[in-house]
């Protein structure tokens, strides 16, 4: 329960896609949100190619519980846009080039699953037996970039948005809030991504920081008019533009595009593309995202410490995860609901 001593009710430290759909959530609740972030463009929010694919990797997993990512992520990202003006979801299938012997084994069994099967299309090159290429229905690909600008653009209009860089250990943590320089507020929650791992609170979680690299380019002529996805994915924005990524590195985990990254995404294209296109790469980033151990996201408070809390673990599929795990959060912050228990960081308070 909130007894409103302190200006804010939550200080949300970082402001990539976690921090910015908490914030959203807990703004939607009648809270009072400050959020502080710096921009940067290796932020692993900001390489994301944000794509809401209900099945994906390399055995076609569903993403969880489909029934509500699916309806939490569109209507989040549907009343951002109302409020911004802002283009920012784009409903689309995705196509999904086979890869092999494996994946259409998967496949097959997958479009045989009542669970799956809505989600998994008809082959439109091969046959159900040997498919070649076939449609992964019901996502769509999100401008995150353009998100991170409408949610500080929302926070700003209706709450406190920060520019800066905050330390943790700058963050005290007592009987009546937590406070950071003048900010005052009732309970803090740490949406820093993998810098986790030296937080005071919580570098007990176990994530593993994984680097990837994406491309942006320009292609005259040829580029699809939905995502192509065979190990990496390429996004088409408008007629020329795209986005394609991302690598898999968990040994070289640092900030900075590589030649070999580059290399290897250029690579990829013409197998998406069935040619080797002339293209004009225009952009090369990388960034470092957390990935739990466990492969579910980490989401709640301290087990001693119940004002300060944590959302992070989105991974690779956090465009469409993000916004139900941020709605759960803020219900069991402001109503106490109970967390997902797959995703309540309780699982793992023997570490802390």
């Amino acid at each position: 329960m909130m007894h409103h001593m302190n200006e804010h009710d939550f200080l949300i430290v970082g402001g990539g896609l976690a921090g910015s759909l908490l914030a959203l959530a807990l703004l939607e609740r009648g809270r009072r949100v400050a959020l502080v972030d710096q921009p940067r463009a290796a932020s692993a929010s900001r390489v994301a190619a944000g794509l809401l694919t209900p099945i994906g990797g390399r055995r076609l997993t569903r993403a969880g519980p489909l029934e509500e990512l699916l309806p939490a992520a569109i209507r989040t990202y549907r009343r951002a846009e109302e409020r911004t003006g802002r283009a920012l979801l784009r409903e689309v299938d995705t196509l999904r080039l086979c890869r092999g012997a494996e994946e259409a084994e998967h496949y097959r069994r997958r479009r045989a699953d009542p669970d799956f099967r809505p989600y998994l299309g008809a082959p439109v090159a091969g046959s159900e037996e040997e498919p070649e290429a076939y449609p992964v229905h019901g996502g769509g690909v999100l401008d995150t970039e353009a998100f991170l600008e409408a949610a500080a653009e929302i926070v700003a209009a209706s709450g406190t948005l920060r520019r800066g860089v905050v330390d943790p250990k700058d963050v005290t943590v007592g009987p009546e809030g937590v406070a950071w320089g003048e900010l005052r507020a009732d309970r803090v929650v740490f949406c820093e991504g993998y810098r986790v791992r030296e937080n005071p609170w919580f570098h007990w979680l176990p994530l593993t920081p994984v680097k990837g690299e994406v491309l942006g380019g320009r292609l005259e002529e040829g580029l699809p008019d939905r995502p192509v996805n065979r190990k990496v994915t390429l996004v088409p924005w408008g007629d020329q533009e795209f986005l394609l990524g991302s690598t898999f590195d968990r040994h070289n985990v640092d900030e900075v595009p590589t030649a070999a990254g580059r290399a290897e995404l250029l690579h990829q294209l013409p197998g998406l593309l069935g040619e080797r296109p002339e293209v004009e790469v225009t952009e090369h980033r990388a960034g470092i995202r957390p990935a739990p151990t466990d492969h579910h996201p980490l989401l709640g408070c301290h087990p001693r410490e119940s004002r300060a809390c944590v959302l992070n673990g989105l991974g690779a599929r956090g465009a469409l995860i993000g916004p139900y795990y941020a709605e759960r959060l803020a219900e069991h912050l402001v109503e106490e609901a109970p967390l997902p228990p797959k995703a309540d960081i309780a699982r793992f308070r023997d570490r802390a």
